[in-house]
């Protein structure tokens, strides 16, 4: 997936790859959050997920769709295993790594 949002106030469009769904999951958060706290109308902003206009809450969506397929990709082809990093065996020294299964 492709996307894209257009900032209809200034013109401005910000571009995403398909593997950036990340940075467009948090503008779209940041987007959603404003909206409602502000009661911006929607229509202020244009998203696009592969070249089709989308709502926000589609927008939304498709995004969190995009996380879900990587996530279960992830967990498909590696696993997760805690390495102490440091000296001590405190509990705060491990973190998650992940490695090929």
């Amino acid at each position: 997936m492709k996307f894209q949002i257009t900032y209809k106030a200034t013109g401005e469009v910000a571009k995403y790859r398909a593997n950036d769904w990340t940075s467009f999951e948090s503008e779209v958060w940041d987007i959603l959050r404003w909206v409602n706290t502000y009661n911006t109308p929607e229509s202020d902003f244009e998203f696009m997920v592969d070249g089709k206009v989308v709502s926000l809450d589609l927008a939304q969506k498709s995004a969190t769709f995009a996380r879900n397929e990587w996530e279960t990709k992830r967990a498909e082809t590696k696993k997760p295993i805690r390495v102490s990093q440091g000296v001590t065996c405190l509990p705060n020294t491990y973190r998650t790594i992940w490695v090929k299964k």
